[in-house]
């Protein structure tokens, strides 16, 4: 699996620290035999986890190396099994990760994980907008497959500095659909599947179509 992920790093523009890719398939690992128990992710398949939801986080974290690995903070929200902020602080470590989870049986996962993976991250066992409530703010702020874009984008604008950047991760089509403006980085993962990793100011407004479409 080693050799597989460090093939699918080089593809996606993601450069891994020395150690990485063995910490990663470590992870791939655990979140396979939890799932099996727990179902901690939709997809129960090997390939899929790296394919896919590794896949996912590398080309994100592709996108933070090339902006200079900043010694920021980012805020993971609906962290689930820790995609994508877990792997981003095991391919980024220069930043402060912050994985925010309400599920119990999630976050126990997240511990577990931290544990075994020496990870860097801080987790967080709340509602977000209890944590937004509080006025904690970050640099960046993302969350993955959890929100419909709208309803991120109003969340997101409460997590970050005025000066702050919410990502957004979207299939090709969410985007077709709500047409967000900002940074945009286009990438494949696994089954061909397109996606769309968007930076957005916190000041933009929402111009895409109804949430419940």
């Amino acid at each position: 699996m080693v050799d597989d992920l460090q093939k699918l790093a080089l593809r996606l523009g993601c450069t891994t620290p020395q150690g990485a890719t063995e910490r990663l398939a470590a992870y791939a690992d655990l979140i396979q035999r939890w799932n099996r128990r727990k179902r901690i992710v939709g997809s129960r398949k090997p390939e899929e986890i790296v394919g896919i939801h590794l896949a996912d986080c590398m080309a994100f974290a592709g996108r933070l190396q090339r902006m200079g690995q900043p010694q920021e903070t980012l805020l993971d929200v609906g962290s689930g099994a820790g995609l994508p902020g877990l792997a981003l602080s095991l391919l980024v470590p220069s930043m402060d990760f912050s994985l925010c989870e309400v599920s119990e049986k999630r976050v126990a996962f997240l511990h577990h994980a931290r544990r075994v993976l020496d990870a860097r991250i801080d987790i967080l066992h709340e509602d977000v907008n209890v944590l937004a409530d509080r006025s904690i703010q970050f640099d960046h702020a993302v969350s993955r497959a959890v929100f419909e874009p709208k309803e991120w984008l109003d969340i997101g604008q409460r997590c970050v500095h005025s000066t702050g950047s919410i990502w957004c991760m979207l299939t090709e089509r969410q985007q077709e659909q709500n047409q967000l403006q900002g940074e945009m980085h286009r990438y494949t993962v696994g089954g061909n599947r397109k996606r769309v990793l968007i930076k957005v100011s916190p000041q933009v407004e929402f111009r895409g179509t109804d949430s419940n479409r």
